[in-house]
């Protein structure tokens, strides 16, 4: 995944698989932290070493963020699969006007968030729960 890919909110994961939050995005380069109760710490991510890594979607993901069907539609996992044979989500995002919005073979947590925001739901792409 390349740096300018992502989006200030987005979700991500350093080398060891710790989630991050962006919060900078340039063409070769992102920052993003980690804030919890017991630590904070940031980190920069580059194009050419230290890329950061994309967070799978998983069942357990949509489970606990519990989206309302009425703004989110996903079908069940390994119901798609990609040119690699890599299991991954139908996302549609639904719209006002019309009924239906974009769609997307969807795999990663940033690539959710990122469709959500072009449904226009920006508040609930920066705050999904891993």
């Amino acid at each position: 995944m390349k740096c300018n890919e992502l989006m200030v909110g987005d979700w991500i994961a350093d080398a060891l698989g710790i989630p991050m939050q962006v919060i900078s995005v340039g063409y070769t380069y992102a920052y993003a932290e980690r804030n919890d109760e017991n630590d904070y710490d940031w980190e920069e991510f580059e194009d050419n070493e230290c890329k950061p890594c994309p967070i799978l979607l998983t069942d357990d993901f949509f489970k606990k963020n519990d989206f309302d069907e009425d703004i989110l539609y996903w079908t069940e996992r390994n119901s798609i699969r990609d040119e690699d044979g890599e299991d991954g989500y139908i996302i549609a995002i639904r719209m006002y006007n019309p009924p239906c919005g974009p769609s997307a073979n969807v795999h990663y947590v940033h690539e959710l968030q990122q469709l959500l925001r072009l449904g226009g739901y920006a508040e609930l792409a920066n705050n999904v729960k891993l």
